[in-house]
């Protein structure tokens, strides 16, 4: 009968016994490895009951324990939340819908849709994905958390194999897990969101572990680390470094397959190039790479990101120190020297996307989640050289362990700040029965695939890659023909769209209403846009005629007082937005140079009531000292305001009771925190409903 001696097991106590398994049929039974794993439980119990280090060892993994449950209950909110957590994830779901759906990615710019300058690796996996299960908001999310999982896991695997020499790895490794954990707060909360950054992620980790350390490597895992590694790169394109660092690690170790493994990806990734090209008839270059190019570096955001990383890891200077020491020595082992060049990579690949326009958190992330597992494991590589039998060995072991619970102790974070409340779900979907109410004819650039979800059926487009080439100076963009053409009857905004957004919307939108605040939900994390206001396509009544447009260069005939109403103001009310829905090309506002602060009243002549209707287009701040009044014979008959946007609205009066009698139009600014505009005073000779 032979016997298979195993290695040890359990959290690898010092003296731990080694437990030997008969072997009758060959390979280990599954009654054997429940036998063997019973007998190291209850070994590992005996030894504890006896070893008050070991219990110090173990308690230092609740403050780790305890941010993972704060972690999950977060996910568990909102993996389903049936709106987007943030605003791009909306451009993500809507460029996987187009690739599930046969539709073109990389069309002629300036048209209508446009990608965003992200590779298709990442649309493509939620396309697969979607295929089989569906594509919505919570498909999206799980394969981020299915990635991110699985970087815990095989980062946490890296920790526990260091330590294995050393006592207690998997204590180690679930401290491994609770640093990576930590890191939620510092990326935004971006770990679940439907967003390339875990799944890219979850590639470099898992090529990395593929690749190192693999004295013989199999076909089979040859071209999987190869297509990994490509396929990461069509993720997103700051995966270059990792693999670039990969390679250079293995080639001095194993020269010839590392050659040929970067012979490999490299022409994997020239097919692919070439096909993208081939089919999008030199589009993709365009979108990934030229308005790439042209995006503006903010040199301050290096610092900011510096700074970010040392508020979250104030040990980060020392892994660099303790790594120097450790290699001058000549006690650095393999598996250290190659997770510190990953924790290296990670800078260059963090703080350029985060420093070019529109960087975000989430751009922290790959540092962030590096460095407390290349800590712990350099911290392995030191106690690896220190007797662990004695007493500095033990003082050393449980101070080290200490030290970093009491760091993730520090580290925990509120779960009601990024989990999704009851008030939030309800809001999703009040709003998107209001979505469906509207019909198959709405649009929505901030979020398009919640239309889609809610039954538009019109073509969709995303702000975000319009921003991306505004913010470039990329001449030529105009979506004014897109609206045109499109034609759509609804159009929702969030206030918070570009300047050449707005102006397009300007020419065929008016204002309609503000969602009601039951059915507002603000994004958990990133840029604060959410659905709030609703236009309606501006329709020409041949009933209607103009009493005041404001077209000329003052108000002519208009009685003053203040300072607030010095001349009408075309639709450029900042330097950076118009407003909506006004008419011609002057509009009264109380704020011409730009200042809120400003305050007064302006009257209109006096003309007679000789219609059933009157109607009139108000925007601005919602404040009862901001507002246009019909005065009729002295006495003040109808009132109107703003709502809180800087888009004109039509607001209707029945003046057939009036009919005959004189009145006068007072728009007053009382208030020296907000803004009224008005536009096209008309007189409507039609009663009965809304033109």
């Amino acid at each position: 009968m032979e016997r298979n001696q195993f290695p040890r097991v359990g959290c690898g106590i010092p003296h731990f016994r080694e437990l030997q398994v008969n072997s009758v049929n060959g390979p280990e039974s599954r009654p054997d490895r429940a036998r063997r794993a019973w007998l190291s439980f209850c070994d590992l119990f005996r030894r504890l009951r006896h070893s008050h280090g070991s219990w110090l060892i173990l308690l230092t993994c609740i403050p780790a324990l305890i941010i993972l449950n704060q972690l999950a209950l977060i996910i568990m909110s909102r993996v389903r939340y049936p709106l987007a957590l943030e605003w791009c994830e909306e451009g993500q779901l809507l460029q996987a819908y187009r690739v599930l759906h046969g539709m073109d990615l990389y069309v002629k710019p300036n048209v209508g849709f446009m990608p965003d300058s992200y590779p298709p690796g990442y649309f493509v996996v939620l396309a697969m994905f979607g295929a089989v299960f569906g594509l919505d908001y919570g498909s999206a999310r799980v394969v981020s958390c299915v990635a991110m999982g699985l970087s815990m896991l095989l980062v946490a695997r890296e920790v526990y194999r260091q330590f294995r020499p050393v006592g207690f790895p998997i204590v180690w490794a679930v401290l491994a897990i609770g640093f990576m954990a930590a890191a939620f707060p510092i990326s935004g909360g971006w770990f679940d969101l439907a967003r390339n950054d875990s799944v890219v992620c979850a590639m470099v980790i898992g090529s990395a572990v593929l690749v190192y350390g693999q004295n013989e490597m199999s076909r089979r895992r040859f071209w999987a680390a190869a297509l990994l590694m490509t396929f990461s790169m069509f993720v997103k394109q700051t995966a270059a470094f990792f693999v670039a660092w990969i390679l250079l690690f293995e080639l001095f170790r194993f020269p010839k397959r590392t050659l040929l493994l970067a012979l490999t990806i490299a022409g994997l990734g020239l097919l692919a190039v070439g096909l993208l090209v081939l089919t999008s008839q030199g589009r993709y270059i365009y979108y990934t790479f030229t308005v790439f190019a042209h995006q503006q570096i903010h040199q301050d955001r290096y610092m900011a990101g510096l700074r970010a990383w040392l508020d979250f890891a104030p040990y980060l200077p020392m892994v660099p120190i303790l790594a120097g020491a450790l290699l001058w020595f000549n006690t650095l082992p393999l598996r250290s020297r190659f997770w510190c060049g990953m924790l290296a990579t990670a800078f260059p690949a963090s703080l350029l996307p985060y420093a070019k326009q529109g960087g975000f958190d989430n751009n922290l992330l790959p540092v962030a989640l590096l460095v407390g597992p290349t800590a712990l494991i350099l911290v392995g590589s030191l106690l690896s050289h220190v007797p662990r039998r004695t007493a500095t060995g033990k003082i050393l072991m449980i101070g080290c362990a200490s030290a970093a619970a009491f760091y993730l102790d520090a580290r925990t974070f509120p779960t009601s700040k990024y989990a999704v409340t009851n008030d939030r779900w309800a809001a999703a979907g009040l709003l998107k029965k209001e979505y469906q109410k509207l019909g198959s004819n709405v649009l929505d650039f901030h979020h398009p695939f919640f239309a889609i979800r809610a039954g538009a059926r019109i073509d969709q487009l995303h702000e975000m890659p319009w921003t991306d080439a505004w913010l470039a100076d990329i001449p030529d963009l105009d979506l004014k023909p897109f609206l045109a053409n499109a034609n759509a009857e609804y159009v929702v905004t969030s206030s918070e769209e570009i300047p050449l957004t707005f102006d397009a919307l300007a020419d065929f939108y008016e204002l309609d209403h503000a969602f009601p605040s039951d059915m507002l939900a603000p994004p958990v994390t990133g840029f604060p846009s959410w659905p709030r206001y609703l236009l309606r396509r501006r329709h020409v009544s041949e009933t209607r005629s103009c009493l005041f447009d404001f077209e000329g260069a003052d108000y002519d005939g208009w009685e003053k007082t203040g300072d607030a109403f010095t001349h009408p103001v075309g639709r450029w009310i900042t330097e950076r937005k118009t407003a909506i829905g006004i008419e011609g090309g002057g509009m009264a506002s109380s704020a011409p140079t730009h200042d809120d602060g400003a305050m007064g009243v302006l009257t209109s002549p006096a003309f007679e009531i000789k219609h059933p209707r009157l109607s009139v287009l108000v925007g601005g701040a919602d404040h009862a000292k901001l507002s246009v009044e019909l005065v009729v014979e002295g006495r003040v008959t109808y009132s109107a305001r703003g709502q809180d946007v800087d888009a004109l609205a039509r607001v209707i009066w029945n003046t057939e009771p009036y009919l005959g009698k004189t009145a006068r139009l007072r728009i007053t600014d009382a208030d020296s925190d907000g803004h009224i505009l008005v536009d096209s005073v008309c007189a409507d000779q039609a009663p009965g409903p809304r033109p």
